[in-house]
């Protein structure tokens, strides 16, 4: 489809919701006349209204939305009158072109329950916030209400932390091998050992570094979360190195770490997690049918799954996130069912409910399942979990299945903070290691974003130069309530 854009600067909002609503095709921003259709988008400022209308074209069929909306006396809040009134208009210019109503009507963002907040703060209530939901981007009921229910856990999450509170993040870019829909930026152990080493010896350096700049700045680690990749790649005496250095950086109330594949877990690596006080880690299965794990590359077993939940419980672990995916390759309704009836059966304490996004990073380019096939698996989950769990935090994708979400659900006392204040950007995340991001949250809710090097080596190779990002780190925590919760 061909997009254009007159008269604002709202690129990514127009290039977003052409994605959402039309995934199957493809989008370029003014090229030549397009066969598949037309988007053209127009942004113009009355004496009265600001007004946002867009004209569609697929096939033979044209149509057009208009929103109308009144400025607001603060510009800086004009950007966002303008994309709410872009969303609203190219929703009602594409929905006589679409299937079936989108469950999420209007919305395109990466995260919805950041709206769900402000909404519960400008309305008064998390129920005035479902109905604005409704009313103003044409959310359906059901999504709505998941959107303010997990904007409520942010909202909490949020009121408990104070000014000098921030959260960690360790990377660790190593997995035993590569699943087929994996897009991350990690190394298999086979291909890159020689660098597992290394990258151990570099990341304890890093986390001195960034220990003595917290003790300088005085600030708190509530949460520290270790993912990748799979850090239970790494042997146990290499986790015991970086969980000892990471201990530097304070007493962190939640620990997590990412034990994902049954084929990296022993009692010996769960004993040293257990010994760093970890509290709460994934054994990640994706599916519980074996002819859908081999056909996505991981190369073991639903009894391996099992058999590695028995030494989690074993080493003493009462804090288990399990994920699933809808939509793999040669899954089935009654497929998915099946695993997550066997997940049930485990008894996590956390379940992540995924759908399948085909991003161009992965090695998988099978044929998508059919969207109602992915809407059945997702709503049976709804179901199931609804019974014993509830929703904490939801986050959508580029490239997803049918325009769906990704849920964490929680039994009760057993939400993972972490995963509510990076996916909700609710405060300061100090990162370490390739690949991961420092995302530094102004009081106001600013973010300043600092990428570590993508790839192992890289790392390695730039290791001192990116040190230096610790004076700027340190610079932005200094300011008196950089690092607050938004409020």
């Amino acid at each position: 489809m061909r997009l254009t854009l007159i008269g604002a600067d709202c690129r990514y909002s127009v290039e977003q919701l052409a994605i959402t609503l039309f995934p199957e095709e493809h989008h370029a921003w003014d090229a030549p006349a397009d066969p598949h259709g037309s988007a053209c988008t127009r942004v113009s400022r009355g004496k009265r209204f600001l007004t946002a209308a867009v004209t569609l074209t697929r096939g033979s069929l044209t149509t057009r939305g208009t929103t109308r909306v009144l400025p607001d006396s603060d510009p800086r809040r004009e950007g966002a009158l303008v994309r709410y009134a872009v969303r609203r208009a190219f929703y009602r210019a594409a929905l006589p072109h679409l299937p079936e109503i989108p469950p999420w009507g209007a919305l395109s963002g990466v995260r919805p329950a950041k709206l769900g907040r402000l909404l519960i703060r400008e309305t008064g209530s998390p129920g005035n916030a479902v109905r604005a939901l409704i009313k103003q981007d044409f959310v359906r009921e059901d999504k709505a209400r998941l959107t303010v229910r997990c904007a409520e856990e942010a909202v909490r999450i949020q009121s408990s932390r104070s000014s000098c509170d921030i959260d960690v993040y360790i990377g660790i870019p190593f997995c035993p091998t590569r699943c087929t829909y994996c897009s991350f930026v990690s190394s298999t152990v086979g291909a890159q050992g020689k660098l597992v080493e290394p990258y151990v010896d570099a990341l304890t350096r890093e986390l001195a570094c960034g220990a003595e700049r917290l003790r300088e700045i005085g600030l708190r680690v509530r949460t520290l979360y270790m993912g990748g990749g799979t850090p239970t790649t790494l042997s146990a005496s290499q986790l015991d190195r970086v969980l000892t250095a990471a201990s530097a950086l304070g007493d962190p109330y939640e620990r997590t770490v990412e034990a994902g594949r049954p084929d990296t877990i022993t009692p010996e690596k769960l004993a040293v997690l257990h010994a760093h006080g970890v509290g709460r880690i994934s054994v990640n299965p994706q599916s519980m049918e074996n002819h859908v794990l081999q056909a996505v590359g991981r190369p073991h077993t639903a009894e391996d799954i099992e058999r590695a939940m028995r030494d989690v419980r074993a080493a003493g672990f009462d804090s288990v996130n399990m994920d699933l995916i809808a939509g793999l390759p040669a899954d089935s309704p009654d497929g998915f069912a099946r695993s997550l009836s066997r997940v049930l059966m485990l008894e996590p304490e956390n379940v992540t409910v995924h759908t399948l996004a085909l991003k161009r990073g992965a090695d998988l380019h099978a044929t998508p399942l059919p969207t109602e096939d992915i809407a059945r698996m997702l709503e049976y989950a709804q179901e199931r979990l609804s019974e014993r769990y509830a929703p904490y935090y939801l986050y959508r994708q580029k490239y997803i299945g049918g325009s769906f979400e990704n849920i964490g659900w929680t039994m009760p006392g057993h939400v993972c903070a972490y995963n509510v204040v990076m996916m909700e950007e609710i405060g300061t995340v100090l990162a370490f290691g390739a690949g991961a991001v420092t995302k530094l949250v102004t009081a106001e809710g600013a973010i300043t974003r600092l990428t570590q090097p993508k790839y192992a080596w890289e790392y390695l190779e730039r290791f001192e130069e990116n040190l230096g990002r610790f004076e700027r780190i340190a610079a932005f925590c200094a300011q008196p309530g950089s690092a607050a919760s938004l409020s």
